[in-house]
């Protein structure tokens, strides 16, 4: 209801449930809604006085002032200029309480009592102020629809009892330094918890850390050791093939040597 002159209030209601459109709150609102929408102040001021409750009155008492505004307007463009109109009629049509309560709503407006017969006014298009702003004011006919006392409108049918005062805390110790606030300790509380799960989740995780330490220096000290016995082994065999290919080498070249003196002499 605070928002019956919005063009997408019938798709939102399409997305409620069923039992929640079919409610008579949300029904009675899509039909205040239409006929603001549709410009139907007769149909809207009727629906309120019959179906609405002093709740959805109180809510829809925004609207009054630029519901009647909009119905002056309308019936002086439809019956045209200098026409005149039953004041019985228009104070009731437009929810005013009494004829007393329409004039003074209908003077701000522009719109003035019938000289010549005072149970007429002159609707005159050329006098009409459309952006008056006049206060709102209350309507009998709204406060006669509360029958309940205004605890039991406010709070529901639930009789209403205050509740105990507590003791205003007191923030500040003997030498007025402000070190007693419950929320802020509340949350100093919860980190210092968090800080010590942390520091036990890192103390738990410690020992693991370490083991997997200790474990990876021992295999990389195995593959160390045996990497240098491989690379021991292949430099002896190639030290020792070097060896007798030097000794092969210099047999031949003494062998070459005494041929070719025995060949000389």
């Amino acid at each position: 209801m605070l928002h019956l002159y919005d063009s997408n209030i019938l798709r939102q209601v399409l997305s409620y449930r069923k039992e929640v459109r079919d409610s008579r709150p949300v029904r009675l609102a899509l039909q205040l809604s239409s006929a603001l929408q549709n410009k139907n102040y007769v149909r809207f001021f009727r629906l309120l006085k019959r179906d609405a409750t002093f709740l959805q009155c109180c809510i829809c008492h925004r609207y009054f002032n630029d519901v009647q505004a909009k119905a002056l307007l309308t019936m002086m463009t439809a019956y045209g200029r200098n026409s005149v109109f039953p004041l019985d009629t228009i104070w009731r049509v437009l929810a005013w309480d009494d004829r007393e309560d329409a004039l003074k709503s209908l003077a701000l407006y522009g719109v003035q009592q019938n000289d010549m017969d005072c149970d007429q006014i002159i609707l005159n298009r050329d006098h009409f102020i459309q952006d008056a702003a006049p206060d709102l004011k209350p309507y009998r006919w709204v406060d006669a629809k509360n029958t309940s006392p205004w605890s039991q409108v406010a709070h529901g049918p639930v009789p209403f009892s205050f509740s105990p005062i507590s003791t205003v805390p007191d923030s500040f110790d003997d030498s007025d330094i402000y070190n007693k606030d419950e929320v802020l300790s509340s949350i100093f509380e919860k980190y210092s918890l968090q800080s010590e799960a942390q520091q036990m989740m890192l103390t738990e995780r410690q020992p693991a850390a370490e083991s997997r330490n200790r474990e990876s220096r021992e295999t990389q000290q195995w593959i160390k050791s045996k990497v240098e016995r491989v690379v021991n082994e292949v430099a002896d065999e190639q030290s020792s093939s070097l060896c007798r290919a030097t000794a092969v080498e210099e047999f031949s070249e003494s062998l070459s040597s005494s041929l070719i003196d025995s060949i000389i002499k």
